[in-house]
């Protein structure tokens, strides 16, 4: 064999198995920096194997994720265009990095369109609808934000950042009951993640809040209600405030946790434990949702309140308020998980939860 043939048979040889060892080990480093959140090593690893192959659309995408995570927007959206010039199996998430590159450079209109580019490929993607819900947020459009979000959640009804988006903006305008039930969904089906905490604080908050933050407004309007309540079933006047020309729709229910976190102190409850009053105040809002229900329509009633209604009906409201405060990691929620395994089953088993 001649000098010259052995040397492009080492070349080759070098090519077809030291390189790709290389490159590979590059991208399996990379993801372990990206995974630890170290987006700086990250990015060099990455770039290291880009080098071996520079047109590797799996790399761009890892590329333009990273320096979203990292904040170098401008640069995340240069690799998600290079993608979206592709027609890859990344161009769904492409659009969805491009836009919120756009949105950390504050550019909120650009974003909404690349969001809604993206919808005409994808019309069911719910996380192009919530990234553009999650745009009229930011800029404090509530209607759009719920209609984004409603929007989102018609194609996946447990989409986990948009009930939390939803129930941060009912949240911030304290419309209790629409900012509970989205939350409560969440945390049925996502008891233990990062956001839960945050979320059922928000729930006991609004459970817990007896004043509304704006009733000194000069433009909004008291409205009073007699209705029967619990505890004791008893006849009360329940107030809320809402501004002139504003839908009053749950306000009825805003009222009714209103009087319930007012009479959480109540000397009927003196020698009962707070899981136990939470208990009993669900029922109590879930038996209202009950009463309102009829004649009511849209996703809110149709979909949350007959959700909640059957939960009622079934007979899980009990399993249901322990199993969502497992995040609270207090004794008398873990010792009743504990105590009532079968009624947790039973309630997963019926809200299709798996382990």
């Amino acid at each position: 064999m001649n000098k010259h043939l052995q040397i492009i048979i080492f070349l080759l040889l070098i090519f077809t198995n030291v390189f790709p060892n290389d490159f590979q080990k590059y991208i399996d480093s990379g993801d372990a920096f990206y995974k630890k959140r170290n987006y700086k090593e990250a990015l060099v690893q990455y770039h290291k194997a880009l080098k071996i192959d520079p047109n590797n659309i799996d790399i761009y995408y890892k590329l333009s994720l990273t320096y979203l995570y990292k904040k170098t927007y401008l640069t995340a959206v240069k690799y998600a265009d290079k993608i979206l010039k592709m027609n890859s199996k990344y161009k769904k998430g492409s659009y969805s990095v491009k836009g919120l590159g756009l949105k950390g450079k504050y550019k909120i209109p650009e974003a909404i369109e690349v969001f809604k580019e993206g919808l005409k490929e994808f019309p069911n993607e719910p996380t192009l609808k919530y990234n553009i819900a999650s745009c009229y947020f930011y800029k404090r459009k509530n209607k759009k934000t719920e209609y984004w979000c409603l929007e989102a959640l018609k194609n996946q009804s447990d989409h986990d950042k948009t009930l939390i988006l939803m129930g941060a903006m009912y949240y911030r305008i304290r419309k209790k009951t629409k900012c509970t039930l989205p939350l409560l969904y969440y945390l049925l089906y996502h008891p233990k993640a990062r956001l839960a905490q945050p979320s059922w604080d928000k729930i006991e908050d609004m459970f817990m809040d007896i004043d509304d933050e704006n009733i000194n407004d000069d433009d909004r309007l008291c409205v009073t209600i007699n209705a029967k309540v619990y505890p004791g079933n008893r006849l009360a006047n329940l107030s809320t405030y809402v501004r002139e020309g504003e839908s009053i729709e749950f306000n009825t229910m805003d009222m009714v946790i209103t009087y319930l976190a007012f009479y959480k102190n109540h000397f009927i409850y003196k020698d009962k434990k707070d899981p136990v009053i939470f208990v009993e105040n669900m029922t109590s809002f879930f038996r209202m949702l009950e009463k309102l229900r009829v004649g009511n329509k849209g996703y809110w009633w149709d979909v949350f309140a007959d959700f909640y209604i059957r939960l009622l009906k079934a007979g899980h409201v009990e399993a249901f308020c322990y199993y969502i405060r497992q995040v609270d990691d207090i004794d008398e929620v873990n010792l009743w998980l504990k105590k009532n395994k079968d009624k947790v089953d039973q309630l997963k088993s019926w809200a299709g939860i798996k382990d």
